[in-house]
């Protein structure tokens, strides 16, 4: 390479890069180079005005990496993401968490803090987030959305024989078949219980459940795809009622 810096140039693809220092003997170069994205840049450098015509030499920017990802409510919402390398340019981007396209990809700090639209939303944690960038990938299990949150029941008691109950609250999803509520106690005393047959009935807010049999106060708590409702509310069976004595 020489020991003049001024007598060198150095290109990655179309870009220049800028900065020249000569190093290890006239054997290796720094240079800085401007902000970018993507793969595949050919290195060209020039001493003098003679290129080397190497075809192998390649340069790439750093992948996307991710380390924060906000969660949303089960009926999709706006996700924000922070990391590295994310780039600045929103039609280079592409995010997708599990199998759901996060779309509407927009950017709120360049190549650190990104947004994009869940617009059909999900159930489910540690859900794998993949965020590509003009061919460069990376994938991070870290995305969750928000658990069940129950709000109220239909019943203040109930007849120990059970009852037919409708449960209100948030982030309930829409698919029965990962649903489960538990009919537990606050004590030892009584074994928890399954609530038969969930079904939501109204998507993301309203589930129905055959309460079993029971007596006393008892916790509802509700899983929706392994996430539990973090604060259960409670339900209190009818006490006992004397309509008459025989002798």
């Amino acid at each position: 390479f020489g020991n003049v810096a001024s007598s060198i140039s150095v290109t990655l693809g179309p870009m220049p890069c800028t900065s020249i220092i000569v190093l290890l003997h006239n054997l290796s170069l720094s240079c800085i180079v401007g902000s970018g994205f993507g793969r595949d840049y050919h290195v060209r450098v020039g001493v003098s005005n003679v290129t080397n015509n190497d075809t192998n030499t390649f340069f790439r920017y750093s992948p996307p990496t991710l380390f924060n990802v906000t969660s949303v409510p089960t009926q999709g919402g706006s996700v924000t993401l922070q990391g590295t390398s994310l780039s600045d340019q929103p039609p280079r981007i592409s995010i997708s968490i599990g199998a759901i396209v996060c779309s509407n990809v927009s950017v709120i700090v360049p190549h650190t803090i990104l947004a994009c639209t869940l617009t059909n939303g999900g159930v489910g944690r540690n859900l794998t987030i993949t965020i590509s960038v003009s061919g460069l990938s990376s994938s991070r299990t870290i995305f969750n959305f928000l658990p069940p949150q129950i709000d109220s029941v239909s019943y203040n008691t109930m007849p120990t024989t059970g009852a037919l109950i409708t449960i209100l609250g948030n982030n309930f999803g829409s698919f029965s078949s990962v649903v489960s509520v538990s009919v537990q106690s606050e004590d030892s005393t009584w074994t928890t219980a399954t609530c038969l047959s969930p079904s939501i009935t109204q998507p993301h807010n309203i589930i129905t459940c055959r309460a079993p049999q029971g007596y006393g106060t008892k916790k509802i708590v509700v899983s929706i795809d392994g996430q539990s409702s973090q604060e259960p509310i409670s339900i209190r069976y009818d006490s006992p009622t004397i309509t008459s004595i025989t002798p």
